[in-house]
């Protein structure tokens, strides 16, 4: 999902790919990779312009990542 979102400049696709990612690296337990991933939703993430992804994916990608997000020491 990463690779197409880069190739064909979609940022949907790349928000999306990173929630999924963040999620897949969480459930596995790799951390770190997960917030790294989380991070670039929040990063990439703008409310006006892809606030609609929520009614596609029946959940707010940076709420999800949000929810994972934390202030480790």
């Amino acid at each position: 999902m990463l690779d197409t979102a880069r190739v064909t400049r979609d940022p949907d696709l790349l928000i999306t790919g990173h929630a999924a990612a963040s999620s897949c690296y969480f459930w596995m337990g790799e951390l770190f990779k997960a917030l790294e991933h989380g991070d670039e939703v929040l990063a990439l993430y703008d409310g006006e312009k892809h606030r609609h992804l929520a009614d596609l994916m029946n959940h707010d990608p940076k709420t999800s990542v949000g929810a994972s997000q934390r202030d480790w020491p």
